[in-house]
């Protein structure tokens, strides 16, 4: 699939309801990286808060890039990029989530440079992660 929509970049923040969380829930979450033949996503999520129950300890809160409400209107309060991990997703899936005419759902606005400049330097060095999907995503700090 090639990606010609503009919505559907690095850094691009989608709004959508996801299945992959329990319980499924409405997620905003940031594409931090293509597959070479446009077939895949990595996203990581916004979370409103670090969950201490699975981020006891601190070098695993440190894989959580803090986002201000007041740089970020979409946002209700301040909340955190989750770099713990990245979650795949199929390109058409969130093409289908962009282009379905639904004003809730879909794209909402990209990161900033400086920020996603720090969420991919925090995914780079993120142990949590294998390798294989770093390279898959091109996820390398500049």
């Amino acid at each position: 699939m090639a990606l010609n929509d503009d919505r559907l970049n690095v850094g691009s923040i989608i709004f959508e309801y996801v299945t992959t969380t329990n319980p499924p829930k409405n997620k905003y979450y940031v594409v931090v990286g293509i597959t070479d033949d446009h077939i895949a996503l990595g996203t990581v999520y916004i979370n409103s808060e670090v969950n201490p129950n699975l981020f006891r300890a601190e070098r695993l809160k440190k894989l959580h890039i803090p986002v201000l409400a007041s740089d970020n209107p979409f946002l209700k309060w301040d909340s955190f990029i989750d770099c713990s991990q990245i979650q795949e997703r199929l390109t058409s899936d969130v093409y289908d989530c962009i282009t379905s005419g639904d004003p809730k759902y879909g794209y909402i606005a990209n990161l900033t440079v400086d920020t996603l400049q720090t969420v991919i330097a925090t995914l780079d060095s993120a142990l949590t992660i294998a390798p294989i999907i770093k390279k898959k995503y091109k996820i390398r700090a500049a």
